[in-house]
């Protein structure tokens, strides 16, 4: 008994101990400042960073924001106001936030995993595919590095695995539910969840005669519900988004060149995603007829063609889309593969054979583990406590000497500099036109009159000259860099703004 009792309890504890450390490799490779600076400081980054500064620091008013068109209510706020609060400033906020994401990640996965492979196997594909997860974002290899952020679609995948859970559970109600949350706070979820979800229960379980019609309606209602109270968001956001023929060439080649970057970066990655998706197809066909060459493990079936649909809706909606689309809105289609091929793979072994896949999965886990942890070990004398890049700090010098507190620059640089500045001013965000920019921002950021204009050298939308032409001369400037600092001291910059 007491050698059951520790092979049945140590893999799960060699599981959280991979996952552990692998997290703490990420840690330490973000206090290194190896980390992709420009992708985890920008304005699109720092939406939940400002919204928690002044909702929760500033006492602001949430009905004031200007939401993304996917504000990631769940589980982004509660995971980054957690970490903000545990952590107590901004800089070691993110890496908390995306050891939470992480393990909610290795949870959620070992759930759904246990519901096909056994207690020994189960841990460990969780695991395998956590661990995976963040080497490649390690890496810089996109969508993977999404999940050391915050609001970039991540919480929708979480949500997702929950769902495909709670679907082979009896607490459809529950199902509902998380579907209405989910469909709230990102209407993502819909197109990569609920109508791939929807189509596989009607092609396996309608088909072969299995409870089917509660799941359904719980997933159908919910989303519906979800997205109906997104209209009762304040000042909410919605893109235009358009479908047409037209672009399919533009969209394949765009597609074409995502993938050709995750080559370069990965070329592992792309071939064993390659090889998920061509076995899923030859064994598409005999799955939905129920004879053949087939995968014939009930669940692993239909988490496989889910999978399937859902890649293919992703694919099918951008290339007929006529907006700009980005890798992110394939989350779901380049990590579901590492968590569903073992459990593939365990459900068409021979059993033999099965015993034999958690030491390969323990195997390749602990080589990958290592191989994050170890050059991050050899660098410690790199951790940093801070991030103060010198053209902040040469920006809060001039803002100090001359007393500036209000400004306005171009949106990329708005929230960035804002955030990382250590006077933490308040800094709106203005077009070309010098019309404000209502995007991921406060209206309270807004004002009559500002002290100061930051005049990107990157990014050419605020026209130095025709701010003096309105408002005069200003008082101080100071190139800083990336940018210069226009000073215009108690209210002068007020005139030509909308």
């Amino acid at each position: 008994m007491p050698a059951i009792a520790r092979a049945r309890y140590g893999v799960p504890v060699l599981a959280l101990l991979c996952v552990g450390l692998s997290l703490l490799a990420a840690v330490l490779w973000y206090l290194q400042l190896k980390i992709d600076l420009a992708l985890l400081f920008h304005s699109d980054s720092d939406y939940l960073p400002a919204l928690y500064r002044d909702l929760v620091q500033h006492n602001g008013r949430l009905s004031q924001w200007y939401l993304t068109p996917a504000p990631s209510f769940l589980p982004d706020w509660p995971l980054f106001f957690l970490a903000h609060w545990l952590a107590g400033d901004f800089f070691h906020a993110l890496p908390l936030f995306f050891v939470l994401q992480g393990g909610l990640l290795f949870g959620l996965a070992w759930w759904l995993a246990r519901a096909v492979l056994d207690s020994r196997a189960a841990p460990l594909a969780a695991a395998f595919a956590t661990v995976l997860v963040f080497y490649w974002a390690m890496q810089t290899v996109t969508p993977y590095s999404y999940f050391y952020l915050s609001a970039f679609h991540c919480g929708a995948f979480l949500l997702l695995l929950l769902s495909l859970r709670l679907q082979h559970g009896q607490a459809c109600w529950l199902l509902g539910v998380v579907a209405a949350l989910a469909a709230l706070s990102d209407r993502l979820y819909v197109l990569q969840y609920a109508l791939p979800a929807l189509a596989t229960l009607g092609l396996l379980q309608w088909r072969q005669g299995l409870p089917w019609k509660r799941q359904a309606a719980a997933i159908l209602i919910g989303s519906l519900i979800g997205m109906q109270l997104y209209k009762l968001v304040a000042h909410a956001h919605k893109l235009p988004w358009g479908l047409s023929l037209a672009g399919i060439d533009s969209n394949l080649a765009q597609l074409g060149g995502m993938l050709a970057q995750t080559w370069q970066r990965a070329p592992l990655c792309l071939t064993l995603l390659i090889a998920y998706y061509l076995a899923v197809s030859l064994l598409l066909p005999g799955t939905l007829a129920g004879r053949g060459w087939r995968i014939r493990q009930p669940l692993a079936a239909q988490l496989a063609v889910f999978s399937w649909l859902s890649g293919a809706a992703g694919v099918a909606v951008v290339l007929v889309s006529t907006n700009d689309f980005t890798v992110r809105y394939f989350i779901p289609a380049f990590v579901l593969p590492l968590l569903l091929g073992p459990l593939l793979l365990y459900s068409c072994l021979p059993q033999r054979w099965q015993r034999h896949l958690p030491v390969l999965l323990m195997a390749l886990t602990a080589g990958l583990t290592l191989k994050m942890l170890l050059p991050q070990l050899r660098d410690l004398d790199q951790v940093r406590q801070a991030y103060y890049p010198p053209q902040v700090a040469c920006m809060d010098a001039m803002l100090a000497q001359h007393k500036l507190r209000r400004g306005i620059a171009n949106y990329w640089d708005a929230k960035r500099y804002g955030m990382l500045s250590r006077t933490q001013p308040v800094i709106a965000s203005y077009t070309s036109q010098l019309n404000g920019m209502r995007w991921i921002t406060s209206e309270a950021v807004f004002s009559q009159s500002y002290d100061f204009a930051l005049i990107s050298h990157e990014v050419d939308v605020l026209d130095a000259a025709a701010l003096i032409r309105l408002n005069g001369v200003p008082a101080a400037r100071a190139d800083c860099g990336n940018f210069e600092v226009l000073a215009w001291p108690d209210g002068g910059l007020q005139h030509g703004l909308h």
